[in-house]
């Protein structure tokens, strides 16, 4: 339910859906879940101490890329090696990379009706698909990667003002109930017209209007992954643009472990055939430790510190002004 640590509901609804389903295996990266409960006769293994040790020795080599995604790719492939392959010699002295399939990204899939209903909210509003459009969600699920709410005003008011962009989409919010509240109040009266509060809704509809959008920006959270994901829409009737440039915003966690940058060292770009863009604060104080925010108990937090909300404004800016000089030639 987006808290971080599953709640009671969660586990219940963890608890029904293993009970109802014959699995040979349950793996188990989460401390938090309380695995004695766990019906059936599944085999369950707990992985998280591994994986926990696996993502410390990823922090240490800092060549190699450090991104969950593709670590959990690779930590999977590597512990099952043994039970897929013949061949043993390499596998407690390397860990040997070539048995891994190359990980080529996360991907969601849209179900037609959310596609429709996708389009619905947009011609509801006087938007067409193809507008330059950014979608902004504010929301995140802890206080050390909350981006504050004039920072995102200003991007909003900024990028509005440059005349590059048609609207913005702003995701209302979840944990941050009424963000998106004080942040249009931020926002000038003049084009506070221009901006649209996408209330909740389900998530393969959030998926596809975040897919018709040219900019999706977001700090540390699960609709950043979305937003970086490929879609795949489930339907003939519609082909995704898979076009999105994702912008995310980084407090307390390192942005090589869940962000996406094309260019940055040890970062993996999203799975869009766009460019991504991480900006990270000046934390002094960011470790490993900052992965698990819910275990931090931080008296003044300095996770945002030489945040330039300008700078991220400009660069939104000069994208849309990319893109349409390239729209401009293809014409």
């Amino acid at each position: 339910t987006g808290k971080g640590i599953p709640s009671m509901s969660d586990d219940d609804m963890l608890y029904r859906h293993v009970g109802n389903h014959k699995y040979s295996i349950v793996l188990n990266l989460s401390p938090f879940i309380k695995t004695n409960k766990l019906p059936g006769n599944s085999r369950l293994i707990k992985l998280y101490v591994l994986f926990g040790l696996y993502i410390a020795r990823l922090w240490r080599v800092s060549d190699n890329y450090m991104h969950i995604s593709p670590a959990l790719h690779n930590f999977l492939h590597q512990l099952f090696n043994p039970f897929f392959y013949k061949k043993y010699s390499n596998y407690f002295a390397g860990l040997n990379h070539e048995r891994v399939p190359l990980f080529e990204g996360n991907k969601v899939y849209v179900k037609h009706k959310d596609v429709e209903n996708a389009k619905r909210f947009l011609f509801s509003h006087s938007i067409f698909p193809d507008e330059n459009l950014l979608f902004l969600n504010p929301d995140s699920t802890s206080k050390f990667t909350q981006v504050d709410a004039r920072t995102l005003a200003h991007i909003i008011k900024e990028s509005l003002l440059s005349g590059e962009i048609s609207r913005v989409l702003l995701g209302a919010g979840y944990s941050y109930n009424g963000i998106e509240k004080i942040i249009t109040a931020l926002i000038p009266h003049h084009i506070r017209k221009k901006v649209i509060v996408v209330p909740q809704m389900a998530i393969g509809v959030y998926t596809a209007l975040i897919d018709f959008c040219e900019v999706f920006v977001s700090g540390d959270s699960g609709p950043l992954h979305i937003a970086a994901s490929k879609k795949e829409f489930l339907s003939p009737l519609y082909k995704p643009r898979n076009k999105t440039s994702v912008v995310s915003i980084f407090g307390a966690t390192d942005s090589r472990t869940y962000g996406y940058d094309s260019h940055l060292r040890s970062h993996i770009p999203a799975n869009q055939d766009a460019p991504s863009k991480v900006f990270l604060s000046k934390a002094p104080c960011r470790n490993i430790t900052c992965i698990n925010k819910w275990g931090k108990s931080c008296r003044i937090i300095r996770c945002h510190m030489g945040r330039n909300p300008k700078e991220i404004s400009h660069y939104i800016a000069a994208y849309f002004r990319s893109v349409k000089h390239e729209y401009s030639e293809a014409l």
